[in-house]
């Protein structure tokens, strides 16, 4: 274990950051040590300040040196390698094939929820398009117990994967293997309260410009339109779906690149759509909820 003298947890944490930093920007390579860790240890970082002094046992130091971090290195997601992440008070199983769930997902969750509780509102039926690892219909699921939830996925290892996370986490969701962009695969889903979706947007050109973490090991499925030409692709096919199967007191909320946000808003309400535009943590224009006219 030549890469390191001081195995205590302080010492361990302060390799893996000043190693991180090659690869990562330094606020990531800290998450990114206190994620691995934590796994590691079964303590989050305020125990393991209280010791900083112990020694991380020479297994786990080898398994960290000699496995993980030449692929943390090489760019593989920390997620992918510890094959679980933390959604919304859900632990989730994550593998290559799947999209990682990620903070701003969890943002747009939370507005879900919270838009519902302060209208008072409660949805009974609930889809989620592009559904990956289930995070967001399984979040949604817990949050309102009583709802029928539906998710859809055009990939079946993601669906093999949500599926899963339903299972351990004891919800019940109803997965199905659908493509948004083939209208004829979707007449039996109609009638929804609250339809959510965090779509491909990325045009296959932007690929180069991406961090290596995602660009080669993410599904491209879930981060690429189809339409080479067309970054709304997906918003279009699902807002044309939900103008006949949401209800009228119903919302329609996504997940938007920052970058087409403003894109977004103008199709929907040139489509006759009232629109609501959030920022992120980061103040970025993430996050959109669509509504009829007359329940903005």
């Amino acid at each position: 274990m030549k890469d390191i003298t001081d195995l205590t947890l302080g010492g361990v944490e302060r390799m893996l950051r000043s190693r991180l930093v090659s690869v990562y920007p330094d606020s990531e390579a800290a998450a990114i040590a206190d994620m691995v860790l934590t796994h590691l240890t079964g303590n989050n970082r305020l125990a393991r300040i209280t010791r900083s002094t112990d020694r991380l046992p020479d297994r786990d130091a080898q398994k960290l040196l000699s496995v993980w971090l030449p692929e943390l290195l090489a760019g593989r997601p920390v997620q992918y390698l510890l094959g679980e992440v933390l959604f919304y008070g859900l632990q989730l199983q994550v593998r290559e094939g799947v999209l990682i769930p990620r903070p701003e997902t969890e943002e747009l969750v939370d507005w879900c929820v919270s838009r519902a509780m302060r209208s008072g509102r409660i949805p009974s039926a609930i889809l989620d398009v592009g559904t990956g690892s289930g995070c967001i219909a399984l979040a949604l699921k817990k949050a309102f117990s009583n709802a029928a939830v539906y998710a859809l996925d055009v990939s079946e290892a993601a669906l093999e994967i949500a599926r899963a996370n339903a299972t351990a986490n004891r919800l019940e969701v109803s997965f199905r293997q659908v493509d948004i962009l083939l209208p004829q695969t979707l007449s039996p889903l109609a009638g929804f309260d609250l339809i959510v979706s965090n779509p491909p947007y990325i045009l296959p050109g932007e690929a180069i410009s991406m961090p290596r973490n995602v660009r080669d090991y993410e599904p491209h499925q879930a981060l690429f339109v189809t339409d080479e030409q067309d970054p709304l692709q997906f918003y279009k096919a699902i807002a044309r779906f939900a103008a006949e199967n949401l209800r009228p007191t119903g919302d329609l909320f996504f997940e938007v690149h920052e970058a087409y946000g403003a894109d977004v808003v103008r199709y929907l309400q040139a489509s006759g759509w009232h629109t609501e535009l959030r920022k992120d943590f980061q103040g970025k224009d993430r996050m959109l909820r669509a509504c009829r006219p007359h329940e903005a």
